[in-house]
């Protein structure tokens, strides 16, 4: 199997804390990233979500189209609630 060229980069992100945890494509070469963010606002390019509060971390999901056209970020409503295990 042949490795896939490279030719497309993104950047997103707000002013605090923001992470990218996990990336996936579908059979339509869709791009999924999930992560969390604490900035006030994160931005992919297509408007800005808004964080819950000052000192929350909130969960995002981006999908971007084969071109890397931003199909539509959403917030998960609900702050992150790490289980006690991963709490630092």
């Amino acid at each position: 199997m042949e490795a896939p060229e490279f030719n497309l980069g993104k950047s997103a992100g707000g002013s605090g804390n923001d992470r990218g945890y996990a990336v996936s494509c579908d059979a339509n070469s869709n791009v999924f990233l999930t992560g969390w963010y604490t900035s006030a606002t994160i931005n992919f390019g297509t408007g800005n979500l808004t964080n819950a509060g000052s000192a929350t971390t909130d969960i995002f999901i981006v999908k971007y189209d084969a071109s890397g056209s931003t199909l539509g970020p959403k917030l998960l409503e609900e702050p992150l609630q790490m289980a006690p295990e991963h709490a630092k």
